[in-house]
């Protein structure tokens, strides 16, 4: 039992405050912008958000990419519907 408890429970590994704070200073200067850190990669993260109104065109298009990009490879069997569920927040 104690190895399967061992490898089935997940454990956070643990870090010092050091740790991040040297993350961080990496992050630092590849941010773009001024103002606090946290601020800059809101702004940076803003940039790969898809509006929603544009999200269904955006699914269609990289699916559409993808089964093309596949065929170039190997045959894929005809095409079908693709659902997909979005979860709201």
């Amino acid at each position: 039992m104690k190895n399967h408890r061992r490898c089935m429970t997940p454990v956070a590994p643990k870090f010092s405050d050091s740790h991040f704070q040297e993350i961080l200073a990496k992050l630092e200067p590849k941010l773009p912008g001024e103002g606090p850190l946290l601020q800059r990669y809101e702004n940076w993260r803003r940039a790969f958000v898809i509006p929603k109104d544009k999200l269904d065109t955006v699914f269609q298009l990289a699916i559409k990419a993808c089964r093309e990009r596949t065929l170039a490879h190997i045959k894929l069997p005809p095409r079908r519907k693709f659902y997909r569920r979005i979860c709201h927040k």
